[in-house]
């Protein structure tokens, strides 16, 4: 049962909704504001890196009239584009969060610029109902924001769908929700997110698919739409001559040729109501990781990778939110940011008071980072300096 919270009603709010909402879908506990209401904020209200993907990330939060369920206007979008161009560092991908209803001709101009190479930024909306949509697939985020929700969890079999009137970014929320992270790695997860991506977009492209389910069970993912019946995998190309030339055929080729005899991808016809009762079968695509593969991500990623560090309540929340197992024989914590030292060591230490007996705590940093000569300097045994992982 997916659950429609109530909109916010002040920015403050919302605000602090979309920072919570977007850590979790970003998978970054770093993510925070920018700055005060009143500054200057170029056009970003939050800003994060994603774990699945490298840049700056950022939202705006644009609070409507709940009253007259007004939508954000083409005007309000140019307004909120044309501000967050100067936000430094650049930003990778863009987001306008807003607590009006969802709007087809919005969506489709976000998706217009999203796939022009000369745009600053990608670009998605995300109305009220898409953010309450992915707070019900969040039990811990939406227990956080509002008292007793009483979440029923989705069913492995339908873990999200996408349709034409999704925000660009949608497929990408979908694998980074609970049930998706707790069967593959973050790198895995970042591997399949591009190629179902490419997958994805063929469909409504060139399948005339109205809508696509995503589901994971045992590490599987499937992929089922209503469009006409088309396999990719016979169909990839080995060559590309044009930025027009089949590019999302020839990235499905790239992938299955980078996890030969590691990956499988496999396609069939289904019988789907939905596309039935357009004259025509639907579509299913399941990709399935070797064990073996999975076993390997997992060991080349750290347990939790952290860029800059923020102030002592926000290290006490990342290290509480920590799940260590009993059993672990180590946890491997990585900083990617040659950031302030005492920030690094106040959550070194914080895990550290959480460790199981057994447990061995590597840290990972760069060759600079001062917190590397602090780990050897007090040699303690369970602390040990370990190699940076690719993640």
């Amino acid at each position: 049962m997916l659950l429609q919270f109530p909109a916010p009603k002040s920015w403050e709010e919302f605000e602090f909704i979309c920072l919570q909402l977007w850590r979790d879908v970003w998978g970054d506990p770093n993510a925070q504001r920018v700055g005060r209401n009143g500054q200057d904020q170029d056009g970003v209200d939050i800003f994060g890196s994603p774990i699945r993907g490298k840049g700056i990330y950022g939202v705006q939060c644009k609070l409507k009239d709940a009253l007259v369920a007004a939508a954000i206007s083409e005007q309000d979008l140019t307004q909120c584009v044309d501000a967050a161009r100067d936000f430094k560092p650049a930003l990778k991908h863009f987001t306008v969060a807003t607590t009006g209803p969802r709007d087809e001709k919005i969506q489709e101009t976000a998706r217009k610029q999203s796939a022009d190479p000369n745009a600053p930024f990608q670009l998605s909306v995300w109305s009220w109902h898409d953010i309450s949509e992915e707070l019900s697939y969040r039990d811990k985020v939406a227990s956080g924001l509002y008292r007793n929700p009483s979440l029923q969890s989705p069913p492995e079999e339908n873990l999200g769908q996408i349709s034409r009137l999704d925000p660009s970014d949608k497929l990408f929320a979908i694998i980074s929700r609970p049930a998706f992270r707790s069967q593959l790695p973050a790198k895995l997860l970042q591997e399949a997110g591009k190629l179902l991506f490419e997958i994805v977009d063929n469909t409504f492209s060139h399948g005339a698919a109205s809508r696509v389910s995503i589901s994971i069970e045992n590490g599987c993912i499937s992929l089922r739409d209503d469009g006409f019946a088309f396999d990719p995998t016979a169909n990839v190309k080995t060559e590309i001559k044009s930025f027009k030339d089949g590019v999302g055929l020839w990235a499905i080729g790239r992938f299955l040729k980078k996890y030969e005899n590691r990956a499988e991808l496999k396609w069939r016809e289904v019988v789907d109501s939905s596309a039935l009762r357009r004259g025509h079968p639907g579509n299913e695509i399941t990709l399935q990781f070797s064990a073996d593969t999975i076993q390997s991500a997992k060991n080349d990623a750290p347990d939790l990778e952290v860029g800059f560090m923020l102030g002592g309540m926000e290290i006490s929340r990342i290290a509480s939110e920590i799940n260590i197992s009993s059993n672990a024989e180590t946890f491997h914590l990585q900083f990617t940011e040659g950031g302030a030292l005492s920030p690094e060591v106040m959550l070194v230490e914080a895990i550290r008071k959480r460790l199981p007996p057994s447990t061995t705590l590597i840290v990972s940093a760069r060759a600079d980072d001062d917190i590397l000569h602090v780990i050897q300097s007090i040699g303690d045994p369970r602390v040990v300096v370990g190699p940076i992982l690719p993640g």
